[in-house]
């Protein structure tokens, strides 16, 4: 028979260490969101346990009330914790909902008609809910980084979810001593083992999901320096290819061009020239890390939309393009790299576009609680679905773009620029029927999300 008591004090030891090497990592000065609640998560457990253990030396029902209450706020703790790590802002009213609700039914439980079993019930039913909604935001994380640890952190959630909803269900029918308190049954041992087992293996996920973070972001760079000469030649071809077409269209008007026609173009190629610039300082500064960690600053996509727009007038003008744009807001980023976003995947549309009827290209925003997610739809060839997976990598395409040269790049960069505002992008698309690119931008909490009229 297992002494309890030795048990939780021993539980009570483990919590405390690893809660240490938690607060110390912090310490160091790294910014790892999630730490903080997560080591605050085992302190907690760690007060719980020693709880516990006093209630079931001295039999003592308000020490066993502060036991319980404990353990739902550990699950809250770590909850947040996962959700700090996806860069979520935490669920802060059903967190205080869970906490009330096990402050209420668990006092009724424990203190008021001594029924210990309905407080294993409450609690387990608790657990499930806390830990089913982690672990849905968990699977459905989408940023490469993220993926892998979070797809294994939120199996793991599932799992324990479901053996807490099977507790749930069959602890009312387990015989057990009457009185306020009942014996402790073999199935509320396996609970405790397995509790505490999925709270370190949650933090040693945790760890590990950061680490691969750190792992991919490192490999990331590297590899944004080797592709950096494409990259450059690539973002700087269309508004040279405006500069381009503008002087020919003066050299080669009939009889010439009345002055004010002239200083028009003029403008237009001089501006060109400027977004040009900006373009190249941008990529510099990236290739020598300078953005690495740079602060966002509020940007106007509606604006963004149309600087990518005026980069691409020639070939809009050649391919008598359309570009409709629907409520675009104001988000938190940079302007260079998301008019940088906006104007490859409208380039990558016009390449792409059907010889059978006008390229239109229609852009869309929706407000989402952590940020924005922007449709890009096109009326083009479309991605044959094999290929929709792979057009993101460098140096490789999606189909034939009407005898259009192109290096394979645009889209990879989109992919980085979206990954550098904390979101994600894919496609959605079918042969001969258009494609629809899809990105999210995230947000910190603070910021809200100002949705402009049609534009």
């Amino acid at each position: 028979m297992f002494d309890l008591g030795t048990l939780l004090l021993a539980l009570t030891v483990v919590e405390l260490v690893m809660a240490a090497v938690l607060l110390l990592f912090a310490a160091t000065g790294q910014k790892v969101d999630g730490i903080v609640e997560l080591a605050l998560a085992l302190l907690v457990g760690s007060l719980g346990c020693l709880a516990a253990a006093a209630a079931a030396a001295t039999r003592n029902p308000l020490l066993l009330y502060i036991a319980s209450v404990s353990f739902v706020v550990i699950f809250v703790m770590m909850a947040r914790a996962m959700r700090r790590l996806q860069g979520e802002a935490p669920r802060k009213r059903m967190e205080a909902a869970i906490v009330l609700i096990a402050l209420a039914l668990d006092g009724w439980f424990v203190l008021g008609s001594f029924n210990v079993v309905g407080m294993f019930v409450v609690n387990s039913a608790l657990f499930a809910v806390i830990t089913a909604l982690t672990a849905a935001d968990l699977l459905a994380e989408r940023r490469a980084e993220l993926r892998p640890g979070c797809r294994v952190l939120g199996l793991l959630f599932v799992v324990f979810s479901l053996f807490m909803v099977f507790r749930a269900l069959v602890r009312p029918f387990i015989e057990n001593n009457t009185g306020p308190f009942p014996q402790v049954t073999l199935i509320d041992l396996i609970a405790g083992f397995v509790s505490i087992a999925a709270a370190i293996v949650w933090t040693v996920g945790f760890l590990w999901t950061v680490c691969s973070r750190s792992a991919y972001r490192l490999k990331r760079a590297n590899a944004d320096l080797e592709r950096f000469s494409g990259a450059v030649a690539h973002d700087l071809k269309a508004p040279l290819n405006s500069i381009i077409g503008f002087l020919g269209i003066m050299k080669k008007t009939p009889g010439g061009i009345a002055d004010a026609e002239a200083l028009e173009y003029l403008d237009s190629a001089t501006a060109a020239a400027w977004r040009m610039n900006e373009f190249i300082d941008d990529l510099l500064e990236r290739a020598v890390g300078i953005n690495t960690n740079q602060a966002f600053s509020s940007v106007d996509t509606a604006e963004c939309s149309r600087d990518a727009e005026k980069n691409l007038h020639s070939q809009l003008a050649r391919t008598g393009g359309i570009i409709a744009t629907v409520g675009l807001p104001t988000v938190l980023g940079s302007k260079a790299q998301l008019t940088r976003l906006f104007q490859n995947l409208y380039d990558n549309a016009l390449k792409y576009r059907s010889p059978d009827r006008q390229p239109v290209i229609t852009v869309t925003a929706t407000a989402q609680n952590d940020g924005v997610a922007f449709s890009i739809s096109d009326n083009g060839l479309g991605i044959p679905a094999e290929a929709q997976q792979s057009v993101f990598n460098y140096m490789e395409r999606g189909g034939t773009a009407n005898g259009e040269s192109g290096s394979g790049v645009g889209l990879a960069e989109c992919k980085r620029i979206v990954e550098s505002h904390g979101g994600a992008i894919w496609v959605e698309s079918g042969i001969g029927g258009g494609s629809v690119f899809h990105f999210t931008v995230k947000q910190p909490a603070v910021q809200s999300v100002s949705l402009h009229p049609r534009n």
